[in-house]
């Protein structure tokens, strides 16, 4: 076969169902696209983020190799797809690659010999190479795939003949990661400009730290490899340029962002094209773990683009931390940060993972109530995953000494249905339970993660927590009053319930009885209409503010007024009570730009909250007028999101992976 005639399809897949379930622009197949096309420039390749688009591709005409990024939240979907492929075009070469895969041979073993009637090879580690040499081996046995698997190809694990594994032959990650040209300047990625997609760049690749949770806790990625300063800044000036009006965020996919100071030069250029063209408006990434004094900066930096800077410490015990490997990141350092963005439009972000090896409820809690009382401005929590490719996972030994229960429940939004292909459902599997941490336990994490939610993750009632630090109230008793009186309200408490019900229906003890209820026709309805496989935390979360807003705010209202009575100045919670009612008037309504709302409040409270003034500055005896309002700019970066994702609870809560709830609040000036 000549080179100009093969083609070749690679694609990041996204379920699309409900919403598009990952909305980042798939730079990793556009990275092996634009570094093929060098070596074959007449080869013809397509890339693909949304399945659809695929099926119709495929059935006007079938590719000589066919590559998929294999992730948690698409490798039921590759699979649908690669099945479907070889029942249509047995000799397509059908392709995966992607951290989502064990590194345990006998586990690589199970894994090809489960997919062999659906995947032909397998690209590990970094995917341009390993993608490139697969690639330059078929060429030369003329796309024969049974030659080719009788050979030993570098960085790409298969089975022979024989059905065993190929001895995997790794490709040294010693190359300069510059040789791979930019997809975005290369105009690769140029199709992903559709007004739904989030631009995604990478400015270096590798990780120092050794966490076992994750795949980059593996030796292969201790290494570190930077993009050159130049390419970095043009691709961004490119992005900005080309994204359009609708998309507002870019994603930053290094694994410690702030790491480096040119991450500051680039935080710099952000900020100027923010200016310039109005993109970005918010930055998405993983910030570095010690980097306290680049974090700040690149926080300055910042006028005119919001990046939450993240501090994800998982776990605030030290016992805890060591389990897991994390004892060589700083959280002191980590928090110091949080000092210095008092004063900053950046705000933090941190996340906790509940039944890491070692930990008690007690830990849990006491780690979630420490960053309130650090002022983390959101908090996400997770169930501990056990994902292929991490440490953890690979660790038996460990998993038993620490008495792992482990459930299985659909990933929310990830799944497909098409006639050609079939029913398509993505599992995780999740730790409920250690030998320190009982079911029982698992439900009161869940109830606190809910409570955090509604609460206080995303600053939607900060006012009343910055009253808790304020004036010295006991934030965990002040907490535990909040979850008292949720509790016993006639509507909350249902939903309470039903939040918990959930969470107890939604496991089940195997993959194999999740994979096969979920994908019976009735009960995959039941995903499509929201009745189950939604993310719990974000939907209800969601339904509460679009439908109890004004209960909330009472029943936090009335949890500061009783352990605060003797501490609260006059005035002041009656006061913040009116603020957030008005604050949230007219939520997510579409009149809500040409309805200011004019009232007399004795406190400042947006700059007390947002600019950490001195309460007693902001005191007004005699009242001020204050006008609630919603600038044209934030109606429109509101609007942006709804439109790519919709107004549906569940919608509502994806889009809030990407905006902050408070967004949809009305904004404060004092009135002229």
């Amino acid at each position: 076969m000549s080179c100009q005639d093969i083609s070749i399809y690679l694609s990041d897949l996204t379920h699309t169902q409900i919403t598009v379930s990952n909305d980042s622009m798939p730079l990793n197949v556009g990275m092996i696209a634009a570094y093929v096309q060098n070596y074959y420039p007449s080869a013809k390749i397509r890339l693909f983020k949304y399945p659809d688009q695929l099926l119709e591709a495929l059935k006007e005409q079938m590719p000589t190799i066919m590559g998929f990024s294999n992730y948690p939240w698409n490798h039921d979907l590759d699979r649908a797809f690669a099945r479907y492929i070889k029942n249509e075009s047995p000799q397509t070469v059908t392709v995966m690659g992607g951290p989502y895969i064990s590194y345990n041979d006998k586990d690589q073993e199970k894994f090809l010999l489960d997919v062999k009637k659906e995947i032909d090879f397998y690209c590990m580690f970094e995917g341009e190479t390993s993608f490139l040499s697969l690639l330059n081996t078929l060429q030369e046995e003329n796309f024969d795939i049974t030659k080719a698997k009788n050979k030993s190809i570098e960085g790409v694990l298969h089975l022979d003949g024989k059905n065993k594994l190929m001895p995997l032959n790794p490709i040294p990650r010693n190359r300069d990661i510059n040789e791979y040209p930019s997809p975005f300047t290369s105009g690769v990625m140029d199709e992903f400009f559709d007004d739904t997609l989030s631009p995604m760049i990478e400015t270096h690749r590798g990780c120092p730290f050794t966490c076992t949770f994750c795949h980059e806790g593996h030796d292969f990625y201790r290494k570190i490899s930077r993009f050159e300063t130049s390419r970095i800044l043009d691709d961004l000036e490119y992005i900005a340029k080309n994204v359009g009006s609708v998309v507002k965020n870019i994603i930053i996919a290094d694994p410690n962002f702030g790491q480096f100071p040119t991450d500051i030069l680039y935080a710099k250029k952000l900020n100027d094209l923010s200016q310039a063209y109005g993109f970005p408006k918010t930055i998405f990434a993983s910030t570095a773990k010690n980097s306290q004094k680049n974090l700040l900066e690149i926080s300055h930096a910042l006028t005119n683009a919001v990046m939450p800077i993240w501090m994800s410490v998982q776990s605030l015990n030290k016992d805890v931390l060591e389990n897991v490997k994390r004892k060589n990141i700083s959280v002191d350092s980590m928090l110091a940060v949080q000092e210095g963005l008092r004063s900053s439009p950046q705000g933090s972000l941190s996340e906790l993972i509940m039944c890491l090896p070692g930990e008690t409820l007690d830990m849990h809690i006491e780690s979630l109530i420490k960053l309130i009382k650090l002022g983390m401005d959101k908090i996400q929590t997770y169930q501990l995953m056990l994902l292929d490719g991490s440490q953890m996972k690979l660790d038996e030994v460990s998993l038993n000494k620490s008495g792992f229960i482990r459930k299985y429940r659909i990933l929310p939004r990830s799944f497909t249905y098409f006639p050609e292909i079939g029913y398509s459902v993505e599992i995780e599997e999740i730790v409920v339970e250690t030998n320190v941490f009982s079911w029982n336990d698992y439900l009161k994490g869940r109830t606190w993660h809910l409570l955090s939610s509604v609460f206080y993750s995303g600053n939607q009632f900060k006012g009343y927590f910055e009253a808790a630090r304020a004036f010295d109230i006991d934030m965990r008793s002040f907490v535990e009053k909040i979850s008292e009186k949720f509790s016993a309200h006639d509507d909350l408490k249902k939903y309470l319930h039903e939040f918990l019900e959930k969470t107890e229906n939604e496991l089940f003890d195997s993959f194999e009885e999740a994979d096969k209820y979920f994908k019976s026709p009735d009960n995959f309805e039941k995903l499509i209409s929201g009745e189950s496989g939604a993310n719990l935390l974000q939907t209800y979360t969601c339904s509460l503010f679009i439908s109890q807003r004004y209960e909330l705010n009472e029943i936090i209202s009335s949890a500061l007024k009783e352990v605060g009575a003797e501490k609260l100045p006059e005035f002041f919670a009656d006061d913040l009570t009116q603020f957030y009612r008005l604050k949230l008037a007219d939520f997510m309504a579409s009149e809500k730009q040409v309805s200011p709302i004019i009232e007399s409040l004795h406190f400042n409270f947006e700059d007390w909250i947002s600019k950490g003034t001195n309460i007693h500055d902001v005191y007004y005896p005699n009242g001020k007028n204050f006008e609630f309002f919603t600038s044209n700019e934030s109606f429109d970066f509101v609007q942006s999101y709804l439109k790519r994702y919709g107004r549906s609870p569940q919608a509502l809560g994806k889009a809030l992976t990407r905006m902050w709830m408070t967004d949809l609040y009305k904004e404060v000036r004092i009135a002229e």
